[in-house]
Protein backbone atom coordinates (compact mmCIF):
# COMPACT_ATOMS: atom_id res chain seq x y z
CA UNK A 1 0.00 0.00 0.00
CA UNK A 2 2.95 2.43 0.76
CA UNK A 3 4.34 1.89 -2.93
CA UNK A 4 0.74 2.93 -3.97
CA UNK A 5 0.63 5.92 -1.98
CA UNK A 6 4.16 7.39 -3.00
CA UNK A 7 3.09 6.81 -6.49
CA UNK A 8 -0.15 8.49 -6.32
CA UNK A 9 1.17 11.70 -4.61
CA UNK A 10 3.95 11.61 -7.49
CA UNK A 11 1.71 11.64 -10.13
CA UNK A 12 -0.92 13.85 -8.42
CA UNK A 13 0.39 15.12 -5.56
CA UNK A 14 -1.38 15.06 -2.04
CA UNK A 15 -4.85 15.87 -2.79
CA UNK A 16 -4.78 13.37 -5.78
CA UNK A 17 -4.06 11.18 -2.81
CA UNK A 18 -6.98 12.67 -1.03
CA UNK A 19 -9.22 12.13 -3.88
CA UNK A 20 -8.62 8.26 -4.25
CA UNK A 21 -10.28 7.66 -0.95
CA UNK A 22 -6.19 6.50 0.49
CA UNK A 23 -7.56 9.35 3.44
CA UNK A 24 -9.83 6.87 4.72
CA UNK A 25 -7.39 4.50 5.35
CA UNK A 26 -3.85 5.91 5.59
CA UNK A 27 -4.71 9.35 6.59
CA UNK A 28 -1.52 11.70 5.76
CA UNK A 29 -1.66 13.64 8.80
CA UNK A 30 -0.98 10.43 11.11
CA UNK A 31 0.08 7.60 8.98
CA UNK A 32 2.30 8.76 6.39
CA UNK A 33 5.28 10.49 7.87
CA UNK A 34 6.97 13.57 6.42
CA UNK A 35 9.94 12.15 5.97
CA UNK A 36 8.64 9.18 4.38
CA UNK A 37 8.90 10.83 0.96
CA UNK A 38 10.11 14.38 2.08
CA UNK A 39 13.62 13.73 -0.77
CA UNK A 40 12.02 10.94 -2.37
CA UNK A 41 13.18 11.58 -5.83
CA UNK A 42 13.20 15.16 -5.66
CA UNK A 43 9.35 15.35 -4.91
CA UNK A 44 9.56 17.96 -2.07
CA UNK A 45 11.49 21.02 -1.15
CA UNK A 46 12.71 23.86 -3.46
CA UNK A 47 14.81 24.38 -6.54
CA UNK A 48 18.44 24.06 -6.40
CA UNK A 49 19.02 24.74 -9.87
CA UNK A 50 19.60 28.75 -10.42
CA UNK A 51 16.80 30.97 -12.10
CA UNK A 52 18.09 34.72 -13.66
CA UNK A 53 14.17 35.38 -12.50
CA UNK A 54 13.52 33.87 -9.24
CA UNK A 55 10.15 32.27 -8.66
CA UNK A 56 9.28 33.14 -5.28
CA UNK A 57 6.11 32.02 -3.45
CA UNK A 58 4.74 34.07 -0.96
CA UNK A 59 1.97 33.38 1.87
CA UNK A 60 1.01 34.72 4.91
CA UNK A 61 -1.03 32.93 8.39
CA UNK A 62 -2.13 34.53 11.39
CA UNK A 63 -2.84 32.49 14.81
CA UNK A 64 -6.13 30.84 13.94
CA UNK A 65 -4.29 29.07 11.30
CA UNK A 66 -1.19 28.95 12.54
CA UNK A 67 -1.73 24.71 13.53
CA UNK A 68 -2.72 24.04 10.24
CA UNK A 69 -0.52 25.96 7.23
CA UNK A 70 2.09 23.03 8.15
CA UNK A 71 -1.20 21.14 5.46
CA UNK A 72 -0.79 24.20 3.06
CA UNK A 73 2.92 24.63 2.94
CA UNK A 74 3.61 21.00 2.30
CA UNK A 75 1.01 21.11 -1.11
CA UNK A 76 3.73 23.95 -1.68
CA UNK A 77 6.58 21.97 -0.79
CA UNK A 78 5.04 19.02 -3.14
CA UNK A 79 4.89 20.84 -6.60
CA UNK A 80 5.74 19.64 -9.64
CA UNK A 81 7.56 22.53 -10.21
CA UNK A 82 9.95 24.17 -7.65
CA UNK A 83 10.58 27.67 -6.85
CA UNK A 84 13.40 29.30 -5.54
CA UNK A 85 11.70 29.89 -2.27
CA UNK A 86 8.88 29.53 0.03
CA UNK A 87 8.02 32.23 2.22
CA UNK A 88 5.71 32.67 4.75
CA UNK A 89 5.50 36.37 6.40
CA UNK A 90 4.31 36.36 10.04
CA UNK A 91 3.25 39.63 11.68
CA UNK A 92 5.98 40.87 14.66
CA UNK A 93 3.96 40.51 17.77
CA UNK A 94 1.12 38.31 16.99
CA UNK A 95 3.44 35.26 18.50
CA UNK A 96 5.28 35.05 21.47
CA UNK A 97 8.92 34.27 21.08
CA UNK A 98 8.20 34.85 17.34
CA UNK A 99 9.43 31.44 16.44
CA UNK A 100 10.01 29.91 19.61
CA UNK A 101 6.06 30.24 19.69
CA UNK A 102 5.43 28.69 16.27
CA UNK A 103 4.59 25.37 16.38
CA UNK A 104 6.57 22.36 15.53
CA UNK A 105 5.57 20.88 12.68
CA UNK A 106 5.76 23.83 11.15
CA UNK A 107 9.49 24.82 11.87
CA UNK A 108 10.26 21.46 10.74
CA UNK A 109 9.23 22.45 7.52
CA UNK A 110 12.82 24.91 7.07
CA UNK A 111 14.76 22.06 6.55
CA UNK A 112 12.86 21.13 3.18
CA UNK A 113 12.90 24.63 2.21
CA UNK A 114 10.76 27.04 3.98
CA UNK A 115 11.37 30.44 4.97
CA UNK A 116 9.52 32.05 7.90
CA UNK A 117 10.10 35.75 7.82
CA UNK A 118 8.93 38.66 9.90
CA UNK A 119 6.77 42.02 9.37
CA UNK A 120 4.31 44.59 10.00
CA UNK A 121 0.87 43.37 10.89
CA UNK A 122 -0.77 44.59 7.36
CA UNK A 123 -3.43 41.54 7.76
CA UNK A 124 -3.80 39.75 4.74
CA UNK A 125 -1.90 42.23 2.23
CA UNK A 126 1.16 40.84 3.99
CA UNK A 127 1.09 37.87 1.14
CA UNK A 128 2.62 40.28 -1.44
CA UNK A 129 3.73 43.23 -0.14
CA UNK A 130 6.65 42.56 2.12
CA UNK A 131 7.68 40.14 -0.94
CA UNK A 132 7.15 42.52 -3.19
CA UNK A 133 10.10 44.91 -1.28
CA UNK A 134 12.18 42.14 -0.88
CA UNK A 135 12.11 40.59 -4.69
CA UNK A 136 11.31 43.67 -6.58
CA UNK A 137 12.85 42.28 -9.71
CA UNK A 138 11.72 38.81 -9.33
CA UNK A 139 8.43 36.72 -10.03
CA UNK A 140 5.92 36.55 -6.78
CA UNK A 141 3.29 33.83 -6.69
CA UNK A 142 0.47 34.16 -3.79
CA UNK A 143 -1.37 31.23 -1.72
CA UNK A 144 -3.42 31.41 0.75
CA UNK A 145 -2.83 29.27 4.45
CA UNK A 146 -6.02 27.37 4.20
CA UNK A 147 -6.12 25.38 0.58
CA UNK A 148 -4.62 22.11 -1.02
CA UNK A 149 -2.30 23.54 -3.71
CA UNK A 150 -3.15 20.26 -6.48
CA UNK A 151 0.97 18.99 -7.43
CA UNK A 152 0.02 21.19 -11.18
CA UNK A 153 -0.52 24.86 -9.78
CA UNK A 154 2.68 26.45 -9.97
CA UNK A 155 3.65 25.00 -12.92
CA UNK A 156 0.66 25.78 -15.18
CA UNK A 157 0.92 29.45 -13.52
CA UNK A 158 4.70 29.37 -14.51
CA UNK A 159 3.50 28.05 -18.39
CA UNK A 160 1.46 31.09 -18.57
CA UNK A 161 3.73 33.72 -17.49
CA UNK A 162 6.58 32.38 -19.81
CA UNK A 163 4.27 32.17 -22.90
CA UNK A 164 3.34 36.28 -21.92
CA UNK A 165 5.16 37.68 -18.89
CA UNK A 166 3.56 41.17 -19.22
CA UNK A 167 -0.47 39.69 -17.64
CA UNK A 168 -0.93 38.45 -14.06
CA UNK A 169 -1.52 35.12 -14.22
CA UNK A 170 -3.99 33.06 -12.23
CA UNK A 171 -6.13 30.14 -11.79
CA UNK A 172 -9.36 32.03 -10.89
CA UNK A 173 -10.83 35.21 -11.57
CA UNK A 174 -14.64 36.84 -10.66
CA UNK A 175 -15.80 38.15 -14.08
CA UNK A 176 -16.65 42.16 -14.08
CA UNK A 177 -19.42 43.68 -16.77
CA UNK A 178 -21.47 46.38 -17.29
CA UNK A 179 -25.14 46.43 -17.62
CA UNK A 180 -27.05 49.28 -17.19
CA UNK A 181 -23.98 51.47 -17.14
CA UNK A 182 -23.55 49.88 -13.47
CA UNK A 183 -21.05 47.04 -12.90
CA UNK A 184 -21.80 43.80 -12.25
CA UNK A 185 -20.17 40.38 -11.75
CA UNK A 186 -20.96 36.76 -12.91
CA UNK A 187 -21.46 34.65 -9.55
CA UNK A 188 -19.05 31.47 -9.58
CA UNK A 189 -15.46 31.66 -10.36
CA UNK A 190 -15.88 29.32 -13.91
CA UNK A 191 -17.23 31.57 -16.18
CA UNK A 192 -14.24 33.99 -17.68
CA UNK A 193 -13.45 36.16 -20.85
CA UNK A 194 -12.05 34.08 -23.76
CA UNK A 195 -8.32 36.44 -23.21
CA UNK A 196 -6.66 38.22 -21.09
CA UNK A 197 -9.07 41.26 -19.88
CA UNK A 198 -8.82 44.21 -17.15
CA UNK A 199 -12.23 42.59 -16.35
CA UNK A 200 -10.84 39.63 -14.82
CA UNK A 201 -10.42 40.23 -10.84
CA UNK A 202 -8.22 38.45 -9.78
CA UNK A 203 -9.13 35.61 -6.80
CA UNK A 204 -6.13 35.10 -4.50
CA UNK A 205 -7.60 31.76 -2.90
CA UNK A 206 -6.75 30.07 -6.39
CA UNK A 207 -2.81 31.58 -6.40
CA UNK A 208 -1.68 34.56 -8.63
CA UNK A 209 1.40 34.66 -10.55
CA UNK A 210 2.89 38.35 -10.79
CA UNK A 211 5.48 39.42 -12.68
CA UNK A 212 8.62 41.61 -11.35
CA UNK A 213 7.16 45.42 -12.50
CA UNK A 214 3.80 44.20 -13.11
CA UNK A 215 1.99 46.16 -10.61
CA UNK A 216 1.65 50.19 -9.93
CA UNK A 217 4.19 51.68 -7.82
CA UNK A 218 0.87 52.46 -5.14
CA UNK A 219 0.52 48.94 -4.73
CA UNK A 220 3.18 49.92 -1.94
CA UNK A 221 0.73 52.17 -0.05
CA UNK A 222 0.49 50.44 3.18
CA UNK A 223 -1.56 52.96 4.41
CA UNK A 224 -3.38 53.93 1.53
CA UNK A 225 -4.81 50.11 0.97
CA UNK A 226 -5.93 49.71 4.55
CA UNK A 227 -8.24 52.77 3.85
CA UNK A 228 -9.33 52.16 0.77
CA UNK A 229 -9.65 48.39 1.07
CA UNK A 230 -9.37 47.11 4.27
CA UNK A 231 -10.37 43.44 4.41
CA UNK A 232 -9.63 42.79 0.42
CA UNK A 233 -6.43 42.48 -0.71
CA UNK A 234 -7.31 41.08 -3.86
CA UNK A 235 -9.67 44.27 -5.25
CA UNK A 236 -6.29 46.11 -4.61
CA UNK A 237 -4.13 43.72 -6.09
CA UNK A 238 -5.74 43.27 -8.89
CA UNK A 239 -6.93 47.34 -9.42
CA UNK A 240 -2.85 48.04 -9.00
CA UNK A 241 -2.37 45.65 -12.55
CA UNK A 242 -5.04 47.45 -14.25
CA UNK A 243 -3.32 51.09 -13.45
CA UNK A 244 -0.47 50.24 -14.31
CA UNK A 245 -1.56 48.43 -17.33
CA UNK A 246 -1.13 45.08 -17.17
CA UNK A 247 -4.46 42.33 -17.62
CA UNK A 248 -5.24 39.41 -15.82
CA UNK A 249 -5.01 36.19 -18.04
CA UNK A 250 -6.35 32.42 -16.29
CA UNK A 251 -3.78 29.86 -17.51
CA UNK A 252 -4.56 27.33 -19.70
CA UNK A 253 -5.80 24.07 -17.43
CA UNK A 254 -6.35 26.87 -14.95
CA UNK A 255 -7.55 24.67 -11.73
CA UNK A 256 -10.98 26.75 -10.20
CA UNK A 257 -11.63 24.72 -8.39
CA UNK A 258 -10.25 24.79 -4.55
CA UNK A 259 -9.83 22.30 -1.82
CA UNK A 260 -9.67 23.65 1.50
CA UNK A 261 -8.62 22.20 4.45
CA UNK A 262 -11.14 21.04 6.51
CA UNK A 263 -12.16 24.06 9.52
CA UNK A 264 -10.80 26.88 7.91
CA UNK A 265 -13.88 28.39 6.52
CA UNK A 266 -15.47 28.47 10.12
CA UNK A 267 -15.60 31.18 12.04
CA UNK A 268 -14.86 35.12 10.91
CA UNK A 269 -12.85 34.91 7.32
CA UNK A 270 -12.11 37.44 5.07
CA UNK A 271 -14.46 36.04 2.23
CA UNK A 272 -17.47 36.20 5.07
CA UNK A 273 -16.69 39.47 5.81
CA UNK A 274 -16.37 40.39 2.12
CA UNK A 275 -19.63 39.01 0.77
CA UNK A 276 -21.53 40.00 4.27
CA UNK A 277 -24.02 43.46 4.51
CA UNK A 278 -24.39 45.70 2.08
CA UNK A 279 -21.54 44.13 0.10
CA UNK A 280 -17.64 45.11 1.15
CA UNK A 281 -16.66 44.07 -1.98
CA UNK A 282 -18.59 47.16 -3.91
CA UNK A 283 -17.89 49.84 -1.21
CA UNK A 284 -14.08 48.82 -1.83
CA UNK A 285 -14.52 49.06 -5.55
CA UNK A 286 -15.95 52.48 -5.94
CA UNK A 287 -13.74 53.65 -3.19
CA UNK A 288 -11.04 52.76 -5.56
CA UNK A 289 -12.45 54.22 -8.55
CA UNK A 290 -13.05 57.33 -6.29
CA UNK A 291 -9.27 57.33 -5.42
CA UNK A 292 -7.63 56.77 -9.26
CA UNK A 293 -10.50 57.73 -11.87
CA UNK A 294 -8.67 56.82 -14.47
CA UNK A 295 -9.36 53.10 -13.16
CA UNK A 296 -12.85 53.56 -14.06
CA UNK A 297 -12.10 55.09 -17.54
CA UNK A 298 -9.71 51.84 -18.26
CA UNK A 299 -12.46 48.85 -17.21
CA UNK A 300 -15.48 51.04 -19.21
CA UNK A 301 -13.24 51.21 -22.45
CA UNK A 302 -12.25 47.49 -22.02
CA UNK A 303 -15.93 46.39 -21.58
CA UNK A 304 -16.71 48.27 -25.03
CA UNK A 305 -13.89 46.86 -26.69
CA UNK A 306 -14.83 43.17 -25.43
CA UNK A 307 -18.47 44.13 -26.60
CA UNK A 308 -16.96 44.69 -30.49
CA UNK A 309 -14.89 41.70 -30.37
CA UNK A 310 -17.42 38.97 -28.84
Amino acid sequence: MIQRVLEIIEEQGMLGLIKTGYKRTLPFRNKIRWGLYSHKKGWTGITNQKRKVKVIVSLTSFPARIDIVDITIKSLLMQSLKPDEIILWLAKGQFSGEENGLPTKLLKLKKYGLTINWCNDIKSYKKLIPALRMYPDDIIVTADDDVYYERQWLKRLYLGYTKDPNYVHCHRITKFYIEDHEYKIKEGEFEVYPFPSYLHKLTGVGGVLYPPHILDQNVLDEEKCRKLAPTNDDIWFWLMAVLNGAKINVVKNNIPRIEAIKGTQEGECLNKINDSGEGLLWKDFHRLLGEYPQLDDILRNEYKTMQNMM
